[in-house]
């Protein structure tokens, strides 16, 4: 319960404002996986969130390209959702990383002149990917949550609702957890 708390403090919960679209040089997405159903790989619900909020956020700075990271081919399906909904700005595409601490990283070496992004994950997977992306040197992160904030649900429970064991709660604590331990890797990559 603690450890929940712990962590729920340090998600970034507002959106950072930016006031035009000349203070961003790019919308980036960070991919979340792709899932292989019946041979056709389809996106992960991770990355359909970040993608609905990352069409919303574009609609306010036309002009200002989206950049979708992730490997394993995800970035031509991410694309061609955004496409889908409507979107048809410019894309670019970071497609050879395989986690979080690779995206931040090849983003700055393929496109070095990108220096500030609008970034744009979930709320719980936002402070980690904030942490790393300005750890790479020269980059200036507005982060925009995507999906619901734990902050706001952690606060919303009762104690007791807390403690009671769940599978939403063994759930939620393997992705606290999960983030933790990313966070101290990217402290020492």
């Amino acid at each position: 319960i603690l450890f929940s708390f712990l962590i729920a403090s340090l998600i970034e919960e507002s959106r950072y404002e930016v006031r035009n679209s000349k203070e961003v040089q790019a919308i980036v997405v960070l991919g979340a996986g792709v899932e292989l159903r019946d041979g056709i790989n389809y996106l992960d619900g991770g990355s359909l969130v970040r993608l609905n909020q990352a069409y919303k956020v574009s609609l306010n700075f036309p002009g200002v390209p989206i950049l979708l990271s992730g490997g394993g081919g995800q970035v031509n399906i991410m694309a061609q959702y955004l496409q889908e909904r409507g979107y048809r700005g410019k894309f670019i595409f970071e497609d050879q990383s395989r986690d979080t601490a690779e995206e931040a990283l090849f983003i700055k070496q393929k496109f070095p002149q990108i220096t500030k992004i609008i970034l744009v994950t979930e709320a719980f997977h936002m402070w980690r990917s904030k942490m790393l992306f300005e750890k790479v040197g020269d980059m200036i992160v507005y982060p925009y949550p995507a999906g619901d904030s734990y902050k706001s649900k952690v606060s919303k429970l009762s104690f007791l609702q807390l403690i009671t064991p769940s599978y939403k709660n063994q759930a939620d604590s393997s992705i606290y957890i999960h983030e933790v331990v990313g966070y101290m890797r990217g402290l020492l990559y």
